[in-house]
């Protein structure tokens, strides 16, 4: 039986090429090459996820279909489709033919999905076909807390305002273990998938504590967020210190709107400006640069040099700008990615920013996603092009960006000590307003 199905996969898999390709087809070659089956399953899979499995292989296979027909077009730069079809055919006969226990209740279809995000790995390693939940999801019903990889467990940095966790006794520095009575098993992509669903619905969160070390279970309700200073709240801090948590959340159009509403409110308020980007992927690249813009009144943001060398687009600042002469401290980490990074860099070009922390990632490509088959919980993700901030060069750059100030941001520590720092820093700038000079002001820290 796993013979025929084996033979009728690659019937069709052949039938694709043929119908994409009216070229003389070369024979097959076999490699003897061993995949590591760890590498075969995709970051979002979950075998216990009823939506993931028995996923009927004839969609599998239109999806293979579409994905060749977009990476076609040339967005990822040359494509050659029988050396990805070959790649295809070669992994699925070899994790096929292994009797491997984590693969032993996979379908062919789960067997061939893995196959195609492996080879997809091969042309571009940011790429794979992500199948998530069929179920409808808003995005802001979820409980409020930020989490974090952190070797083998996914730990809670922060228990947000407003929000249903924060009404508990989980805080920050615990570890989460279960979502539903299913272990998260470390993934981090896992347990956001898990914990966000339907407004009202009711979810048990399995937590370890860092304190005690005891585990217990917590009932809650998700909530449905209605905007970003509902969710994420700017706080002030000491009357006139005001504190903007950017950190691990992901810069949409709503962030940007909701940023802006923040900045008109309190801008003839406050006397330093505290904006905090530590564990920031980005988001949407619009939405990065519409956030970098609101700190900007002229110049170049970004630059994006596409794959393909035919799309390449160049980003520049607006003339509006809010708080064009109040000084910002800002924060970022060695997790501050992506485009957060144009966020960082737009920030910490301003005459009167001190940054404060660990050099960035340094990552900067930029992805894309794009819906198979209609359906927008199952796409194709994959990179398109990369960042570049010297835009007379037109060189990217190998490394993140360093902060004028570097501190460790130890976030073992029950206490925001990198917080702390900024603080100590508004301080200084807080003492003379009328003169904002970065060189004396880090030399005044550094002395205390």
């Amino acid at each position: 039986m796993l013979f025929i199905r084996t033979v009728f996969i690659y019937a069709l898999l052949y039938l694709i090429a043929a119908c994409s390709t009216p070229k003389t087809s070369e024979d097959h070659q076999k490699t003897s090459e061993k995949s590591s089956i760890q590498e075969c399953i995709p970051s979002n899979f979950d075998k216990d996820n009823p939506s993931q499995k028995n996923i009927d292989i004839t969609l599998v296979i239109l999806y293979l279909k579409e994905t060749i027909d977009y990476l076609e077009k040339g967005f990822i730069g040359d494509f050659n489709q029988k050396e990805f079809l070959r790649s295809v055919f070669s992994h699925y006969e070899k994790l096929s033919c292994q009797n491997v226990t984590n693969l032993s209740d996979l379908t062919d279809s789960d067997v061939l999905l893995h196959s195609i995000n492996l080879s997809l790995k091969e042309v571009d390693k940011f790429s794979e076909i992500v199948v998530s939940s069929p179920n409808k999801i808003t995005d802001r019903a979820a409980i409020g807390l930020r989490l974090k990889k952190n070797g083998k467990d996914v730990k809670i940095i922060k228990v947000l305002k407003n929000s249903a966790a924060e009404k508990t006794n989980i805080s920050k520095g615990d570890v989460l273990l279960e979502v539903d009575g299913v272990s998260v098993d470390g993934s981090l992509d896992q347990a956001l998938l898990k914990l966000r669903g339907e407004e009202g619905s009711r979810v048990k969160l399995t937590i370890k504590s860092h304190d005690t070390k005891k585990i217990q279970d917590y009932w809650l309700t998700r909530k449905k967020v209605a905007s970003f200073s509902d969710y994420i709240s700017s706080e002030l801090i000491d009357s006139d210190v005001l504190y903007i948590p950017l950190d691990s959340i992901s810069i949409q159009k709503r962030t940007v709107t909701d940023l802006e509403s923040i900045l008109k409110k309190y801008k003839d308020q406050v006397s330093v400006v505290i904006v905090d980007l530590r564990g920031n992927n980005g988001g949407s690249l619009k939405a990065c640069v519409e956030v970098s813009d609101l700190f900007l009144n002229a110049g170049d943001i970004v630059k994006v040099q596409t794959k393909n060398n035919k799309n390449n687009m160049l980003f520049k600042a607006g003339s509006q700008i809010y708080l064009p002469d109040t000084p910002i401290v800002l924060l970022a980490n060695k997790e501050t990615a992506s485009g957060a990074e144009i966020i960082f860099n737009s920030i910490q070009s301003r005459p009167k920013t001190i940054s404060l922390g660990e050099k960035t990632a340094g990552s900067f490509y930029v992805q894309t996603i794009y819906p198979l088959m209609n359906d927008y919980y199952t796409y194709l993700k994959f990179s398109f092009g990369e960042m570049v901030f010297d835009i007379s060069s037109g060189q990217a750059l190998n490394d993140g960006f360093s902060p004028d100030i570097v501190f460790d941001d130890n976030e073992e520590q029950d206490k925001d000590l990198l917080l702390d720092e900024a603080l100590k820093i508004a301080k200084i700038i807080r003492l003379t307003p009328s003169q904002f000079s970065k060189g004396a002001i880090i030399s005044k820290y550094k002395e205390n």
